[in-house]
């Protein structure tokens, strides 16, 4: 018998059957394999076990069964007997909207959301077809529970991997134009200095100072996908502290010149540390940079020593304070969170996308560590990382 002409024959049976009854759920299930069942079935950690689980459980009460899954990505149908698979899929596909439970004979189709069940074998002794009526539903409301589960998992993964490729994809279009930009920006600046107009000479370094601001905003989305997904590592190395400290006063000159801030590095000793210097740099970058952006016309200061810091003993403290407009009890708690701006608006009068400290936040976290916010409204703001010694 071909596939159309058995599903037609189906219908028929059950169109033409008196016996055919709409039954609202129950949990009046007083069969022990169902409660047996559920508890291995909640712990099945993707669809195909799951279902693997259910037809052979069914099997072994002696029942024949075909199960359906609405899955994330395509429907797809379990049978014991795989030369039917094709059959009973599009069978219950036909009666997904028809009611939770058809009847008819010794068949039984129960429809939930997300899956299906057919068993063709039912007991034809009608008190016992009952109990395992009662049960079949119960087992079912447990399944489409955990189902809905996977499912969710299932797009959520994913949605991960579509925006793990997009970011990507961003990355390389992004700075593979952006490098040469940057590159050719900083050749010129040198070489053209003192050759051209002071006007040129500012244009210059607007193109090579807004390049670079880019590339750090792409770098700061990468790293905020990396951190969501936990696939941010470090990489411990010893590295010279005073060294890098400099290395961020330099990079920040130019926009601490334009807002007219006074930037001073109050500490200058050689001090070695073992950590992700880049990571150390990033952390630094961020905490200054905002100083120096929300602290117009004033001053930052910055300073780092190896001390002891409760409940770590031996630290690397670094400290950045600035006499800026400081930050609002009301806003302090919210600084570190993602998107989060100082005044606690969305505006952009500062610019920026309020990633940066929760990434700084985030990045001193995996060291061990964490980073502390003393500030008065009208008096400044004082940010203290601390980094714990790893020897």
């Amino acid at each position: 018998m071909h596939a159309e002409e058995k599903i037609t024959k189906l219908e028929n049976e059950l169109k033409e059957s008196t016996g055919m009854v709409l039954l609202a759920m129950t949990n009046s299930s007083e069969l022990g394999w169902v409660i047996e069942f559920l508890k291995q079935a909640f712990i099945a950690p993707n669809l195909d076990d799951l279902a693997h689980r259910l037809l052979k459980h069914l099997q072994s009460i002696g029942l024949n069964s075909s199960i359906w899954f609405a899955s994330a990505d395509k429907p797809h149908c379990m049978n014991m007997d795989e030369d039917d698979d094709q059959i009973d899929m599009l069978f219950i596909q036909r009666h997904r909207n028809d009611g939770r439970m058809l009847a008819n004979g010794n068949s039984l189709l129960i429809n939930f959301e997300h899956v299906s069940l057919l068993v063709d074998n039912m007991p034809e002794e009608e008190e016992r077809r009952g109990r395992l009526n009662d049960s079949l539903m119960t087992l079912l409301e447990g399944v489409e529970s955990r189902v809905k589960g996977l499912v969710s998992e299932q797009k959520a993964s994913l949605a991960r991997k579509a925006r793990d490729e997009f970011y990507s994809i961003m990355s390389h279009e992004l700075r593979t134009p952006l490098n040469p930009i940057i590159g050719f920006s900083k050749l010129l600046s040198k070489k053209l200095e003192s050759k051209v107009t002071p006007k040129e000479f500012k244009t210059l370094q607007s193109i090579l100072d807004n390049g670079q601001r880019l590339l750090a905003l792409i770098n700061n989305l990468l790293d905020l996908s990396s951190i969501e997904h936990g696939a941010m590592t470090l990489h411990r190395q010893i590295f010279r502290v005073d060294e890098r400290i400099k290395a961020i006063l330099a990079l920040t000159a130019t926009d601490a010149k334009n807002s007219k801030t006074t930037v001073k590095l109050e500490t200058d000793i050689e001090l070695d540390f073992f950590g992700d210097s880049e990571k150390f740099f990033q952390i630094v970058l961020n905490i200054v940079s905002n100083a120096i952006k929300f602290s117009p016309a004033a001053s930052v200061s910055v300073n780092y020593a190896l001390t002891e810091e409760e409940p770590y003993g031996n630290c690397l403290v670094v400290i950045v304070a600035d006499t800026g407009p400081g930050i609002k009890k009301t806003d302090q708690n919210s600084i570190f969170e993602q998107f989060a701006m100082a005044d606690g608006s969305h505006t952009r009068t500062k610019g920026g996308t309020g990633i940066g400290l929760y990434i700084a936040k985030k990045l001193v976290e995996m060291h061990g560590g964490r980073i502390d916010l003393d500030s008065e409204e009208g008096k400044g703001s004082s940010f203290k990382m601390i980094f714990p010694a790893i020897h």
